[in-house]
């Protein structure tokens, strides 16, 4: 049980991890954005060359950097105030994210030093537990994405920020819908990837996971009857002395 519930703390931790690392590499890299522009038409429907689009999108990464100070800024588009209220919190779920990985980083790392015992069964339930997540929020996403964003984006930005429109705020054209459905796809492949990394970790050495969990068992086995023979033989003791004591009462009487 024990190891269970470590390994489903563990497995929680990763997932935030991995969401953190994913956020980081899309902002980091253009590379994915590059691919949407052209997969999506964004100069068509923008209205912009794509070297303009590329750098207002890097305006917007740059101002989600935790280096980053001071208000958002782009080189082409004009910030309206809804948008800019958006993005003031979406920089404040960012940071949020990175410092709830690093926390949960941080935590492993704790958990890893204090596992004596758990062996590498663990591993194998933390990986299951990150893979099921990925797994159950990208079969979420395959059913209804648009419901599943406006649920997550309710959440996330009190006061509806998020919904922004065209002619008040044109930023909004540089993220079509489609685009924030590839983000997530990618962010669930960073976990996916992350879980089967860890099941590969429980999965390493000279046994395998049937050996190890049939090895576990014995080992448990053996220690309850081990504990019952240590039962037997203090019950034994016990029932000794009890009759050296009313041997002793005889003698004296």
């Amino acid at each position: 049980m024990k190891r269970l519930i470590v390994g489903f703390v563990q497995g929680l931790l990763w997932f935030v991890v991995s969401l953190a690392a994913g956020m980081g590499i899309i902002l980091a890299c253009d590379l994915l954005y590059r691919v949407d522009i052209r997969l999506l038409n964004i100069p068509e429907t923008t209205g912009m060359t794509e070297q303009m689009v590329l750098d207002n999108y890097q305006g917007v990464t740059d101002y989600l950097s935790p280096l980053q100070d001071g208000e958002l800024s782009l080189p082409t588009l004009q910030i309206g105030e809804q948008s800019a209220i958006f993005f003031r919190q979406l920089k404040v779920v960012v940071l949020g994210l990175y410092a709830a990985a690093l926390t949960a980083a941080i935590v492993i790392i704790c958990l890893q030093r204090a596992r004596k015992g758990l062996g590498k069964k663990l591993w194998n339930i933390s990986g299951a537990v990150t893979l099921t997540l990925a797994a159950s929020i990208g079969v979420l996403s395959g059913l209804n994405f648009t419901q599943l964003q406006t649920f997550l984006c309710d959440l996330l930005f009190p006061g509806g920020s998020w919904r922004m429109y065209e002619d008040l705020d044109p930023v909004v054209t540089l993220f079509p819908s489609a685009y924030y459905l590839h983000a997530t796809a990618f962010l669930l492949f960073i976990a996916a990837i992350t879980g089967i990394v860890q099941i590969c970790i429980g999965c390493s050495g000279k046994k395998g996971v049937l050996q190890e969990f049939a090895a576990t068992e014995k080992e448990e086995q053996a220690s309850q009857e081990e504990a019952s023979k240590q039962k037997l033989i203090m019950k034994k003791q016990n029932k000794k002395q009890s009759t050296e004591k009313q041997v002793y009462r005889k003698k004296d009487n």
